[in-house]
């Protein structure tokens, strides 16, 4: 699938239609804060799924992984927040997490999931020595409710098995 790149809003909103019409769903990139953003939009109402978005990778990666992650929900896969994956990219480990809120912007409204990645220490943005840039994916982020200290005992026992 082609990413929607966001140019203008009529320019977007052509693209949207043309993707949710061919497919059910669009892939937009975008930036917020400074930041690569990239997310889905019509997994709610296509699959019943949470929609899914990742911050602070290039582009290229982001779509691909979360195209990947598309592909096991249209093969009747749920994914929810604590789910961890170990093979979008070879040597990293990555949690989905709930509802990402950006303060500034308008209401939430459905059910997103934030794909989080790790720093090339396999740092994440809840640790306090995560790289600034890996840190900054906890913007628009509440952390409350998530338990982080489950998802380090998954991430440990993953580690033990492989």
């Amino acid at each position: 699938m082609e990413p929607i790149r966001i140019v203008s809003l009529d320019h977007l909103l052509l693209q949207i239609g043309d993707q949710l019409r061919g497919q059910g769903w669009a892939l937009i990139c975008t930036e917020h804060q400074g930041f690569p953003l990239q997310f889905t939009l019509g997994l709610t109402v296509t699959y019943d799924h949470p929609e899914l978005e990742i911050v602070g990778v290039t582009p290229d990666l982001g779509q691909a992984m979360l195209q990947n992650l598309v592909e096991r929900i249209q093969q009747g896969g749920r994914l929810e927040a604590g789910a961890f994956f170990s093979d979008l990219k070879r040597g990293y480990d990555f949690f989905l997490v709930d509802n990402p809120i950006d303060p500034e912007g308008p209401p939430v409204t459905g059910d997103r999931l934030r794909l989080i990645w790790p720093d090339r220490n396999h740092r994440y943005p809840w640790h306090p020595d995560c790289d600034p840039y890996c840190a900054a994916q906890s913007l628009m982020l509440e952390w409350d409710g998530i338990d982080l200290k489950g998802l380090e005992r998954l991430m440990a026992h993953t580690a033990e098995i492989s």
